[in-house]
């Protein structure tokens, strides 16, 4: 791939990322409805990685992997990258741009899979239990107050 045609998909995983996490953001109720699912989901999945958290590095891979690359505490890093990336565009090698672009649409992918299974769960919980929805909004409408 081109320089060019790597800075193109760069720029656009980066604004499709940032399209998504506005789904949620200034929503507290929605993204307290994310935040439950990336925990069951951490929930689930941590635990089959217990085995490599005992080998030197990948403990602490781990804890990066949950503490900076899942959740809602993303979306600043990826408006921030946002602003950089005129600058990284012109100073990084292709190889490094293209890693990033190739780790930015990852991440816009996986987005956009947890953020559309997070919405059905909460839908479908909502139409099951309706009380369930009005317990899970009286939170949130206190917390825009």
């Amino acid at each position: 791939m081109s320089k060019k045609a790597t800075v193109t998909a760069l720029r656009n995983a980066v604004t499709e990322s940032n399209a998504l996490h506005a789904s949620y953001v200034g929503r507290p109720d929605v993204a307290a409805a994310y935040e439950r699912f990336i925990d069951v989901q951490m929930a689930y999945f941590l635990p089959r990685y217990d085995d490599l958290r005992d080998r030197p590095g990948y403990s602490a891979a781990i804890d990066f992997v949950v503490s900076d690359l899942t959740g809602t505490r993303i979306a600043g890093r990826d408006r921030e990258l946002e602003k950089v990336v005129p600058l990284m565009t012109r100073v990084l090698p292709g190889k490094a741009l293209s890693a990033l672009a190739t780790a930015m649409t990852l991440n816009a992918r996986i987005l956009e899979i947890n953020l559309g299974i997070a919405g059905t769960l909460r839908s479908a919980i909502e139409m099951a239990m309706p009380s369930a929805s009005a317990t899970i909004a009286r939170p949130a409408a206190s917390m825009r107050r």
